[in-house]
């Protein structure tokens, strides 16, 4: 489930997440027969460009390579001041460390990524300028694509 969450991350660019952005949901008692379980991400408004005004998301959305690098800027900056690893290969990285049967779920989230449709799933969310939806587009499908590019199965292996 951790791993997930990074590749959440390494999807919507979020170079924020840290120690603080983690939660346990604890069960009301071990009697109810429901174990703990990892909160639901939040604190990612730093993600999908959401600091850049729409003039800024048009320059960048008229240049290509302009757009690439903006998507591909993420970074595991917040985990041991990594400043060179990319969030897709963070999670990458931590998918070594899940079973087998993890990685396979990974793969299918990827396969599940690659047939999303952004613009569509974004068409239903207000009060977001259209630039600012078109820019989050195509953040999510060029990370998108960089994620579908892992081999969640071989990622490094280690049971």
């Amino acid at each position: 489930m951790m791993v997930s969450y990074f590749v959440l991350d390494a999807l919507i660019g979020n170079g924020d997440r840290h120690e603080q952005n983690w939660s346990v949901l604890r069960a009301q008692s071990s009697l109810d027969g429901l174990p703990d379980a990892l909160a639901p991400s939040y604190d990612l408004e730093a993600s999908l460009g959401f600091q850049l005004s729409d003039d800024q998301r048009v320059a960048r959305l008229n240049d290509p390579r302009a757009m690439e690098d903006f998507a591909k800027k993420g970074r595991a900056r917040r985990f041991d001041g990594d400043r060179t690893t990319s969030l897709v290969d963070l999670a990458a990285n931590a998918a070594s460390y899940c079973s087998a049967e993890g990685r396979a779920r990974l793969e299918t989230l990827a396969t599940r990524i690659s047939a999303l449709d952004f613009e569509e799933l974004l068409d239903g969310i207000g009060g977001v300028s259209e630039v600012a939806r078109r820019f989050a587009s195509n953040v999510l499908e060029i990370n998108g694509r960089r994620i579908c590019d892992v081999d969640w199965n071989a990622s490094g292996a280690r049971d």
